[in-house]
């Protein structure tokens, strides 16, 4: 087994060898560098989130249920908003997607 087979097989053990190849050397970009992670776990989660109530709201407007289809449809206005005060996503970007989210919407109901 090659090496490259191997760091691909076990991301996990990758992940954790290219952080340690790109350790800095300042003690100020060592601190960064675990705000960035910690920040990078957070924003991660948060749009996970996004593409769940995306996908509810998917899921609602194929089954062509009007209540349902409102309801998921503030879930997602709700979460982008969020995400956007939180700076996750751009405010443009999430503007432009709760627009053409409501769009969709309004051509089912």
């Amino acid at each position: 087994m090659t090496r490259r087979v191997f760091l691909v097989a076990c991301p996990a053990l990758f992940a954790e060898l290219w952080n340690f190849y790109k350790m800095p050397n300042i003690k100020s970009a060592k601190r960064r560098m675990r705000s960035d992670e910690v920040k990078q776990t957070r924003n991660r989660g948060i749009k996970s989130s996004l593409k769940t109530a995306e996908r509810r709201l998917d899921d609602a407007i194929k089954d062509g249920n009007k209540e349902n289809t409102t309801a998921a449809l503030k879930a997602v206005h709700s979460s982008y908003d969020r995400a956007a005060k939180q700076g996750v996503v751009h405010a443009s970007k999430a503007n432009r997607k709760k627009s053409r989210l409501a769009a969709r919407a309004n051509a089912v109901a």
